[in-house]
């Protein structure tokens, strides 16, 4: 019963945990120190809810080794993700005038909840439906950027492509994945070229817009 439960209680989490690392990055950039503390606090539980979830997931799907492996990898993501965050956080804190202290600690933010995301995903999915997801919410992520630039809002706008560069990495993984599975020749190469295309993509939206990755 707990097992099958584990994919909606690990969305549950997920929401927790994005809901708080947003409250971390807001807090930092506020220079609350006392409230950044308790938001690392907050997160600390609902990491070890996605590596409880996350594993025991794993372990239930043997029929699908591909998946089990990336439900894994995410899992080993957030656990290494979790104290480099606080790290980065308290770097920030400790040295508000320093923007390259500031800029990792946004970059770390952003890895955890990408790595929560994609974990909620590989839990929740088959791979036709992870690429179908994922592809939609990269389309809306590049609509907001081309807003952002518009609205000539840089440092949003730096963001917005980097958190679009974690989504892309995400679906080439997903679709490269899915191409050495299926055993269909046509299928296995619209996947590959899925792929290059969207690094491609990637790389001429970031020349495009300017964006320092």
């Amino acid at each position: 019963m707990i097992a099958a439960a584990a994919p909606e209680i690990l969305k549950e989490s997920a929401q927790k945990l994005i809901r708080k690392a947003n409250e971390l990055d807001k807090d930092v950039d506020r220079g609350d120190k006392n409230a950044a503390e308790q938001d690392i606090k907050d997160i600390a539980p609902e990491v070890e809810k996605h590596i409880d979830l996350g594993s025991a997931i794993a372990k239930n799907i043997p029929d699908d080794p591909d998946r089990a492996e990336r439900v894994r990898e995410h899992v080993n993501d957030i656990r290494n993700l979790e104290p480099k965050v606080a790290e980065a956080a308290r770097r920030a804190l400790a040295n508000p005038s320093d923007a390259k202290a500031k800029e990792e600690h946004k970059d770390r933010v952003g890895d955890l909840k990408a790595a929560s995301q994609g974990l909620v995903n590989a839990a929740l999915m088959n791979p036709e439906d992870e690429l179908l997801e994922n592809a939609a919410r990269i389309d809306n992520k590049v609509k907001q950027a081309k807003d952002l630039q518009d609205a000539k809002k840089i440092p949003e706008l730096n963001e917005k492509v980097k958190d679009i560069a974690r989504d892309v990495k995400n679906q080439v993984k997903v679709a490269n994945n899915y191409a050495r599975k299926t055993r269909d020749p046509r299928k296995r190469q619209n996947l590959l070229q899925a792929s290059k295309d969207l690094a491609d993509a990637l790389n001429e939206l970031v020349g495009a817009m300017g964006v320092v990755m």
